[in-house]
């Protein structure tokens, strides 16, 4: 791409930013569900690197925008009480559309929880991953009806195709959204300071999670993973992201143990740790490695008035995933244990650079142009410097 080329698109992300941040003033008071979606694809949306630091200040925030939304969905739900419900005259198909949009914002809520160290909306803090309904049903599917049914695929054999692998990888999302809850309430015992009690009664709901999807879908995963190549790009691209987004709530969950001096509780989790490092660097080398196809349309040759085709579009996995931080958070993350073991003499120079360089490489495709990845990218030089 020549330089001019570059200045012209980083235009174009910055004016569709500011054009964009405009319109989200007038949906703060529009409660519908297209105001849900505009407003949650915006707070998801880093700041480009052309705006200033005054500038980003004096608007409307992603994190504020995160927060209307939601207050959005609580204020759409109430149509799901029964008596209003028959007052409105909705439909049975309405409602079942309704629990779809309300669990893809309990999962949107969960996730900024997670990121943002706040507590979530839609479900309560330290007791949301065990006693209400969304996580009840939850962990239902995947202990009571999800894993009797594999259990008989691992033991009579099935084919990994794409109907099969998708169904598992829509287990795994669950199982870690699930993961994510109770991670997010594990921060908030530590964080609050509650009773020993609480931390513990949560740590072991946490722990029982972990083993769920230890026991039961990561050897499912695994299987995947093997045939990895042999399935459709599609469901390539969602193991990829299953699988790095369960990294991520692993290495956050550690990292906020650490942060607590809890050496007691990671100690439990050092089977864990291991795997989960190594996973994750194997996750970012597949993301990196692997691209989706785009199809483009061809240009038409005057001369012989045909349409000529084109190659399609490859973009990799990792620059294709639609939440950079998590990525930019794996990577900070992985970084500071491998730095860590450098300094202790736990791993050799070359392993060493061989590890940060890929890490690099991984933060290098994603989007140039926005402010949070050059911070990070500089940031993660900077450590691997300092090593």
């Amino acid at each position: 791409m020549s330089s001019l080329q570059a200045v012209e698109d980083d235009e174009i992300v910055t004016n569709s930013w500011r054009a964009s941040r405009s319109d989200m003033l007038m949906l703060l008071s529009r409660v519908s569900y297209r105001s849900v979606l505009a407003l949650y694809l915006f707070a998801q949306t880093p700041v480009p690197a052309g705006i200033g630091e005054e500038e980003e200040l004096s608007g409307i925030s992603g994190s504020v925008c995160m927060h209307v939304a939601l207050m959005h969905i609580q204020k759409l739900r109430q149509r799901c009480d029964p008596v209003k419900k028959a007052q409105a005259n909705v439909t049975q198909a309405f409602l079942d559309l309704e629990s779809r949009a309300y669990w893809a914002a309990v999962i949107w809520d969960t996730s900024d929880s997670l990121s943002s160290d706040m507590r979530t909306s839609l479900t309560s803090g330290l007791n949301g991953a065990c006693s209400e309904p969304a996580w009840r049903l939850a962990r239902a599917f995947l202990v009571g009806s999800f894993t009797p049914s594999t259990e008989r695929w691992l033991t009579n054999g099935f084919d990994i195709n794409d109907e099969n692998a998708s169904r598992i990888i829509g287990a795994a999302s669950v199982s870690q959204v699930l993961m994510w809850k109770n991670v997010t309430s594990l921060k908030e015992a530590l964080r609050e300071g509650v009773d020993e009690g609480t931390v513990l009664w949560v740590w072991n709901s946490l722990q029982d999670t972990v083993s769920i999807f230890r026991n039961s879908i990561r050897p499912l995963l695994g299987l995947c993973e093997r045939r990895i190549q042999f399935l459709g790009q599609a469901v390539r691209l969602c193991w990829f992201e299953v699988t790095l987004r369960y990294c991520v709530g692993v290495m956050v969950l550690l990292d906020a143990l650490e942060v607590a001096k809890r050496s007691d509780l990671l100690e439990q989790l050092l089977e864990v740790r291991d795997e989960v490092e190594h996973e994750s660097f194997a996750v970012l080398k597949f993301g990196m490695d692997n691209v989706y196809r785009i199809p483009t349309q061809g240009h038409l040759d005057t001369e012989v008035a045909s349409l000529i085709p084109r190659e399609p579009m490859e973009i990799p996995f990792v620059t294709l995933y639609a939440f950079p931080r998590h990525v930019v958070t794996l990577v900070q993350l992985v970084c500071r244990g491998i730095v860590q073991k450098r300094h202790e003499e736990k791993l050799d120079r070359n392993v060493f650079a061989h590890l940060a360089s890929m890490l690099v490489d991984s933060l290098a495709l994603l989007p140039r142009n926005l402010k949070e990845i050059g911070s990070a990218r500089r940031g993660l030089e900077a450590m691997v410097e300092g090593a």
